[in-house]
């Protein structure tokens, strides 16, 4: 995908450094040739401080927060790189969030029985639903366990759009 679509909504990226991003990520081991990393501020680590790895990983532009020394590669300032990788993503999956009716259950206790038992009515009523929570990710097709309640917008986007791809209306997840 063209950054320039790809950042459409986020920051503005003229015909002169356009190029093809083939994946968004925030986690420098993750890059590779083709990839748009951002650098995100975190409570331990900061993803600025992975810029120079991520340009010699393969990174072909980036996207930052914070005044950053000059790299080889165009870099992209924005307020909120969280806010601005969760948009990317979307973008980059052609925003498949848009396409299911989604619930999200919030709370201390009883999410999980409550997702599985949403889940369980759609599946009732004929709708396809796709299952994102503590204990399994379902896209539709394929169950795997899950790591986190909540996954990062690249890996929810990605599972969202298999469950479109695999025929769900519908989406139930967890949220914390």
């Amino acid at each position: 995908m063209k950054l320039s679509v790809l950042s459409q909504g986020v920051f503005f990226c003229d015909d002169s450094v356009d190029r093809e991003i083939l994946s968004v990520t925030d986690q420098s081991e993750q890059v590779f040739a083709g990839s748009l990393f951002v650098a995100i501020p975190g409570r331990t680590k900061d993803g600025h401080a992975f810029l120079l790895r991520a340009v010699e990983r393969g990174a072909v532009a980036a996207v930052v927060s914070e005044a950053v020394e000059p790299l080889s590669i165009p870099v992209f300032h924005v307020s909120d790189t969280r806010k601005a990788f969760a948009l990317l993503c979307g973008n980059f999956y052609q925003n498949p969030a848009r396409r299911l009716i989604l619930t999200g259950i919030t709370g201390t206790n009883g999410k999980t029985s409550t997702a599985y038992m949403l889940e369980h009515c759609f599946l009732h009523c004929g709708k396809k639903s796709s299952l994102i929570g503590t204990v399994q990710i379902d896209d539709g097709a394929d169950c795997q366990k899950s790591s986190l309640t909540t996954p990062d917008p690249s890996v929810l986007h990605r599972i969202f759009s298999q469950a479109v791809k695999n025929g769900c209306t519908h989406g139930v997840m967890e949220v914390s």
